[in-house]
């Protein structure tokens, strides 16, 4: 993909599609290059709003820092590549590329949407912003390109908290439930 080693990588994973916020991680991106950051964002997924993202971006005159990756089936392993990632999305479930990129130690800056809320502790697990303010997003994401400690930090602790979603244990909780419900402790 041509990334020079002193360029960020500030990604996100999923469906192209309107629930996901993509304008807006592209307003993002705009304004983290006009704060004089060299990075490569990267959109890894396909969907309908594909040209129309791609046209947006071209628009932006980001053509040059933004990658359509279009579908990967190895996210696992390009994961790991980023230094941030950034979900801008409008609604969530449970945010799963979020749990993902926190699993794989990613500093995340998310918006505060669905599930989400749920992974992303503010100042605790990653930095969360208003749904639809890419101001605020790249507020956040400049604070954690200038503070790597922070950074790191934030990731450690999403690594550790990532682990009360695991298969295992959501079975174990639900089993918890369902005896409380019924009467059997």
């Amino acid at each position: 993909y041509s990334i020079n080693p002193d360029e960020q990588i500030i990604g996100n994973t999923g469906a192209l599609t309107e629930q996901k916020g993509y304008f807006v991680f592209l307003d993002t991106a705009r304004l983290i290059v006009n704060a004089g950051v060299k990075a490569k964002f990267f959109i890894i997924g396909h969907g309908h709003l594909e040209k129309k993202l791609k046209n947006y971006a071209e628009a932006q005159q980001l053509q040059d820092r933004v990658i359509f990756t279009g579908f990967r089936p190895d996210v696992a392993a390009l994961l790991p590549e980023f230094d941030l990632f950034l979900s801008t999305s409008v609604a969530e479930g449970l945010g799963t590329s979020v749990a993902d990129a926190m699993a794989c130690g990613i500093p995340v800056v998310a918006t505060a949407s669905g599930g989400t809320v749920e992974l992303v502790i503010p100042d605790q697990t990653g930095l969360l912003s208003p749904v639809g303010n890419s101001s605020h997003l790249a507020q956040n994401v400049l604070r954690l390109l200038q503070n790597p400690a922070l950074a790191q930090q934030l990731a450690g602790n999403a690594r550790l908290h990532i682990q009360q979603f695991s298969k295992a244990e959501t079975a174990r909780q639900t089993l918890n439930v369902y005896r409380q419900t019924l009467g059997y402790q």
